[in-house]
C-alpha cells in the first residue's frame, strides 16, 4: 500500500453537509489532519464550526485501521469520540486530485463531503 495515492498527511481544507434532503451548509473548518500510513493504519481528527451555531466548535478525533477497495476506502475505529463508532466500518467515497482529494460520508440523515490537501507523502 506504499504507493497508494492516499498514504500521508493531509490538512482539511473545507467541508460540507448535506441533510436527507439534499440541502448543503458549509462548515468552517479551524483545523484538522487525517493520516494513512502505508501499513493500513489512519488517525483522523478536526475541529470545525457548524453553520449558525453558537455553540463551541465540533471536535471530531479517531484512530485505527483502514482498508482501500477501489473508490472505497473503509476507515475501521478502534478509538473514537463516540464510543458507539468503536469497531465499526465506516465507508467513505473518495476521489483524488494531485495533491487533493475529497471524503464522502454518507450517513442516515445526509453526507459530508470533506477536502483535504497533502501536507507530508
Amino acid at each position: 500500500m506504499n504507493d497508494h495515492p492516499l498514504v500521508g498527511i493531509w490538512k482539511l481544507v473545507s467541508m460540507e453537509r448535506a441533510d436527507a434532503e439534499g440541502n448543503m451548509s458549509a462548515a468552517t473548518v479551524v483545523t484538522g489532519l487525517l493520516m494513512y500510513t502505508p501499513n493500513g493504519w489512519m488517525s483522523e481528527a478536526f475541529e470545525i464550526q457548524l453553520p449558525g451555531s453558537e455553540l463551541a466548535a465540533t471536535h471530531m478525533f479517531y484512530s485505527g485501521t483502514y482498508v482501500i477497495d477501489g473508490s472505497t476506502v473503509t476507515h475501521q475505529p478502534r478509538i473514537h469520540t463516540n464510543p458507539e463508532m468503536v469497531g465499526q466500518d465506516l465507508p467513505r467515497q473518495f476521489e483524488t486530485d494531485g495533491d487533493r482529494f475529497t471524503l464522502i460520508a454518507g450517513n442516515p440523515i445526509g453526507s459530508a463531503r470533506l477536502v483535504w490537501e497533502r501536507v507530508l507523502s
